[in-house]
């Protein structure tokens, strides 16, 4: 879902369109979470067995970074680790390879704020790994459920009859956007896709571009559209209470909607800034267009269908496939 969130050293590093506050970089960089050299080497093995208990430096950093005290370690039953590793074979090709070649750990966490989150490390000469942590709930929930979930936390309550809900097929648990989503990110991370993941990682990481070719055309700055992709609340989107909570009334859904499904971004996420863009719009395109499923965003009115978005469909979005041709390079 997120690249780190919220950091004691008053700095948001990355929380759907989050804060960007001045931070001091020396300290970033020795986090221990950020050094390859305090993991346990686990690179010859498969990735699905990288699947352990996330370390005690590794849980206390997530907790810091969201502000939580509750984390505790979950380790997938065999049943899981089963279904974990045939959602891995569906993985599009470059995620597939990063994740050999660069991911670290995979970590799953009890009672994690949001459904997942990348973090980066780097090794003696500066070569960028990561590791994922996840939700252990996503596991244990339907995809449709789980997106439904996070698309309605972005709305605050005003008793308003209109509500959200997302439909994708019931042949995923919601792990498989969480996986496809943060092993993207993952990809962005090495490879640079979009110019860098967050401000703060432009700094610490001296990422310099302020344009790839996947951003060009759609983004101005990092978290500023182009006019032509921009819309109205599009600035107030934030999910799971991060960024200061839901800050859109569910008054305004129906518009919100109106206006996003012009805009050439996959969903509200993507629309946050260019990390969490190519996040989703590589998860999205890859279920609709790779695996056949389907996803709908439904608006309802007093629980009937008022408007019914087919966001991968678009014309807006349809020109943008050529940009994440990369992914499906062998």
């Amino acid at each position: 879902m997120r690249i780190p969130a919220l950091l004691t050293i008053t700095l948001f590093l990355f929380s759907c369109g989050g804060k960007k506050e001045v931070a001091d970089y020396s300290s970033i960089k020795k986090m221990p979470v950020h050094r390859l050299s305090n993991y346990t080497s686990l690179f010859s093995r498969p990735v699905v067995k990288r699947i352990v208990p996330a370390p005690e430096f590794v849980l206390k950093q997530l907790m810091q970074y969201d502000n939580a005290v509750d984390y505790t370690p979950y380790q997938p039953n065999d049943d899981e680790i089963y279904r974990i590793t045939l959602n891995m074979r569906k993985l599009p090709p470059l995620n597939l390879r990063i994740l050999r070649e660069r991911c670290i750990a995979i970590y799953f966490v009890n009672n994690f704020r949001s459904n997942g989150l990348t973090d980066y490390a780097v090794d003696s000469a500066g070569n960028r790994y990561f590791y994922m942590a996840f939700n252990s709930q996503s596991l244990k929930i339907s995809l449709s459920d789980l997106l439904t979930r996070k698309e309605q936390s972005c709305f605050k309550d005003d008793q308003s009859p209109l509500d959200v809900r997302i439909l994708c097929s019931d042949e995923f648990k919601g792990f498989f956007y969480v996986l496809l989503h943060e092993s993207t990110h993952g990809v962005d991370l090495v490879n640079n896709i979009t110019p860098w993941l967050s401000p703060v990682y432009a700094q610490v990481l001296n990422d310099t571009a302020t344009s790839t070719p996947f951003t060009k055309g759609m983004w101005k700055s990092y978290d500023i559209p182009e006019k032509n992709h921009d819309f109205d609340n599009r600035n107030l989107i934030s999910f799971y209470g991060f960024d200061g909570g839901a800050k859109i009334p569910r008054s305004s859904i129906k518009n919100l909607y109106s206006f996003f499904q012009k805009s050439g971004f996959a969903s509200l996420q993507s629309s946050v800034n260019w990390a969490q863009d190519i996040a989703d719009f590589v998860t999205f395109y890859h279920l609709t267009h790779k695996l056949n499923n389907p996803y709908k965003i439904v608006i309802t009115f007093s629980g009937q269908e008022a408007l019914t978005i087919e966001p991968m469909n678009s014309a807006e979005v349809r020109k943008r496939f050529d940009s994440i041709a990369m992914f499906y390079r062998e």
